[in-house]
């Protein structure tokens, strides 16, 4: 399985794909070298959250009294 992190763009892209029909999941876990239940969380939480899902928009700070 893959050491390094997957970038946004390339989990976005894989996901669109998957869903477009144009690759299998099990087919973008080995390109990718992940974990196949790791392409299915992408998609899971793609359907969620959208294309914002796998973008750092920072950390909310937290108001403290």
């Amino acid at each position: 399985m893959s050491k390094y992190k997957i970038d946004p763009d390339e989990k976005l892209m894989t996901v669109k794909g998957i869903l477009d029909g144009k690759e299998t999941q099990c087919h973008a876990a080995a390109r990718l070298g992940v974990a196949l239940t790791s392409v299915q969380l992408w998609i899971a939480i793609y359907q969620s959250d959208g294309t914002e899902a796998f973008y750092d928009v920072g950390v909310k700070s937290i108001e403290t009294p």
